[in-house]
């Protein structure tokens, strides 16, 4: 399946592409009956796979017929025109690398309530060593999640090898030099 937004291809089962993080959407050709003697038909919907920059619309033709937009896919809480755009892994992985135990990756990706457990946790802290292994386990799902997604339920975007180095490499250099530190207190 291909990206309307950005046309990079995609598995069929995804919802949202690996690229862009637009919500994907399977149009195949289909018809309406349009009167009750079932003479006259006409297609719903354009075909997206054969035209990607055509727009979809969507035409309720009975009253029973819901719109299948982002809002509806979301359960109908969230006004699609103010969702913010997709959120980067790595910036992601940064941010919890650097200030996970403050929540600052959960704020980047929307999920402000365990944001401010975290840092409330730190602030206070009591739950300190907590919110530092929460946030170590919230790196490792950031770099080897199969598919972490944002508050929104929207794959993070981003290359999954980049996150890894980018994550793993401050961790061994600090062990680097705690391993330095430690061998030239030892040679005093």
């Amino acid at each position: 399946m291909f990206c309307s937004k950005c046309g990079a291809s995609n598995s069929d089962e995804a919802k949202f592409c690996e690229s862009c993080g637009n919500q994907l959407k399977q149009v195949q050709p289909q018809t309406d009956n349009l009167n009750s003697n079932g003479n006259g038909t006409v297609p719903s919907a354009p075909n997206q796979v054969a035209n990607p920059s055509a727009p979809s619309i969507i035409v309720n033709v009975s009253n029973n017929q819901q719109n299948q937009g982002v809002g509806a896919a979301l359960g109908g809480l969230v006004n699609p025109a103010v969702l913010p755009g997709p959120k980067s892994r790595e910036t992601a992985g940064l941010l919890c690398l650097f200030l996970g135990v403050f929540g600052a990756h959960d704020f980047y990706i929307g999920k402000s309530i365990s944001g401010i457990i975290k840092l409330l946790c730190t602030l206070t802290g009591v739950g300190a060593t907590i919110t530092c292994i929460w946030a170590m386990i919230d790196a490792f799902i950031i770099a080897f999640g199969s598919n972490p997604t944002d508050n929104w339920g929207r794959p993070l975007i981003g290359d999954a090898t980049f996150t890894k180095i980018l994550i793993f490499v401050p961790i061994i250099l600090f062990a680097l030099l705690i391993g330095i530190i430690i061998a030239y207190c030892n040679s005093l």
